[in-house]
C-alpha cells in the first residue's frame, strides 16, 4: 500500500503502543511494524535510545511514524497520565506491547535477593 493510501481518512490508521522499545527485541518490533505502516509511541526509560530510533523510524517512515514517552514501568503513579496523554494525541490504540525487561547477567554466588527483586518489580509487576 503506497504512503498516500496508508494515510487516507478510508484507511484508518493503526496504531501501536510499545513499552521497552529501546534496543533488542522491543526496537526490532518497532521496525517491523514501521515497515507495515503502523504509528508508533516508543516508551522506556531510555529517552537518548528511543529517540535516535525514532529519528531512524520517522527518516525513514515520515515524520508521523513515532514518537517518544520516556516511562519508567516501575513508576505505577505515571502510568495513567501516560496513557491519558497517547490516546490523546494517537486516538485509539489498536495494540499494546509490553516488551520491557531484563535479565541480570551475574553469576549464581552473586545472585542476591535484591537483584531478583528488581527483576520481578520489572519483568512481572511492571507488567500489571
Amino acid at each position: 500500500m503506497s504512503e498516500n493510501a496508508m494515510n487516507s481518512p478510508l484507511v484508518p490508521s493503526r496504531n501501536a503502543v510499545l513499552i521497552g522499545a529501546s534496543g533488542g527485541i522491543g526496537a526490532a518490533l518497532a521496525r517491523q511494524l514501521a515497515a507495515e505502516g503502523w504509528t508508533l509511541a516508543l516508551l522506556a526509560r531510555d529517552e537518548a535510545a528511543l529517540g535516535a530510533l525514532r529519528d531512524e523510524l520517522n527518516a525513514h517512515y515520515g515524520d508521523a511514524c513515532a514518537q517518544v514517552v520516556g516511562h519508567d514501568v516501575m513508576d505505577y503513579d505515571a502510568i495513567p497520565a501516560a496513557f491519558q496523554q497517547l490516546l490523546a494525541e494517537m486516538g485509539h490504540i489498536d495494540a499494546l506491547v509490553y516488551i520491557a525487561g531484563y535479565q541480570p547477567l551475574v553469576a549464581l554466588d552473586e545472585l542476591t535477593m535484591r537483584k531478583i527483586a528488581r527483576w520481578l518489580r520489572l519483568t512481572y509487576w511492571g507488567r500489571l
